[in-house]
């Protein structure tokens, strides 16, 4: 019995900033770091930054595009269909990337993340259920679970590290969890593509040094002020990690077609902070489709689940529906799989 997990931006809702709270702390980041401070970052024009600068403005000018189009990936959308001729989706990519690095990095007792956990307790709650030991004492998923994502952090791996020996660092992780585009068997599948690494001509880089918990967000920016001149040089890029499922690039379609892979050997799909947004639309139909062709059991968790919605989603398949409207403090995990 194979199952898959499909989450959405609820499901790191204790650890990270979703939808309009997105923008709004990406510009208090910005404006708590920047000297002097900026309240309306509506002009992305800068004269002579600083790196750091620079790395501030574009987060606090993405954020304030964040709260004017609802989401971050609703103005990415607008960019890829419009004659983005300034490269403004490069500049929203890496600003994406260097953000979510430097919260997730960050001392937890920063004023900015006062309402947050370092990691979501639901992802440690559930791996506690599904991880199981290997023959070097190190734990690894259930063959026969899987998840698709569309959030852009690393909440699930950070989760994954906690159970790992503590002297394990993340090319670990990623060795023994599979979410990288360079890998081929997902255990983690990335639409969006995540954050906190970059390409170069050769290979895949961590950001920063990860196995350093904690740090002071002005430590971070200092570690990260490499990524501006890298990036004008064009040595670096982030189109291979920040890619978005309804990209072109080799990325993009490569964590694509692991996901169709994934859902179409999906016995039971359990949809966690996910609400199906339009702009999504064309690549969940694509997604469900695989469920298709044997009888498949769905399990919606969210406080406004649907059965009818669901229903529209999957109409025509054999599908059994259940919505799951309480017990919010843990992700779903069914008996009889």
């Amino acid at each position: 019995m194979n199952v898959t997990y499909l989450l959405g931006a609820g499901a790191s809702a204790k650890a990270c900033p979703i939808l309009s709270d997105l923008g709004k702390k990406m510009m208090e980041l910005a404006t708590t770091y920047l000297d002097p401070p900026i309240n309306l970052f509506l002009d992305k024009k800068l004269i002579n930054p600083t790196p750091i600068h620079e790395i501030l403005h574009y987060i606090g000018y993405f954020g304030n595009k964040a709260k004017q189009y609802g989401t971050i990936d609703t103005y990415a959308k607008k960019l890829y269909l419009s004659n983005d001729n300034e490269n403004e989706l490069d500049h929203l990519k890496r600003s994406i990337s260097l953000f979510f690095t430097i919260w997730e990095s960050m001392d937890s007792d920063n004023n900015i993340k006062a309402d947050y956990k370092k990691i979501d307790p639901r992802y440690i709650n559930l791996l506690s259920s599904i991880l199981e030991r290997t023959s070097k004492n190190q734990p690894k998923l259930k063959e026969n679970i899987k998840f698709v994502t569309w959030n852009y952090d690393l909440q699930f791996e950070r989760a994954y590290k906690s159970f790992c020996m503590d002297h394990l660092g993340w090319d670990y992780v990623s060795d023994n969890l599979k979410f990288r585009h360079i890998n081929n068997d997902f255990d983690v599948c990335h639409l969006n593509g995540y954050s906190g690494f970059y390409s170069t001509e050769k290979k895949e880089v961590d950001l920063v040094d990860r196995g350093i918990e904690n740090l002071d967000a002005k430590e971070i920016l200092e570690e990260l002020k490499f990524v501006i001149k890298s990036q004008h040089r064009s040595s670096l890029s982030f189109d291979n990690q920040i890619s978005y499922a309804w990209g072109k690039n080799d990325a993009a379609e490569h964590i694509r077609k692991s996901a169709l892979g994934i859902f179409r050997n999906t016995d039971i799909l359990i949809v966690i902070g996910y609400s199906f947004p339009p702009f999504n639309k064309e690549i969940d139909q694509i997604l469900l489709k695989e469920l298709g062709g044997r009888k498949t059991k769905i399990y919606y968790q969210d406080p406004k689940a649907s059965e009818e919605f669901i229903s529209i989603l999957t109409e025509g398949m054999d599908t059994e529906i259940h919505c799951i409207k309480d017990r919010m403090d843990q992700f779903f995990l069914p008996y009889d799989f």
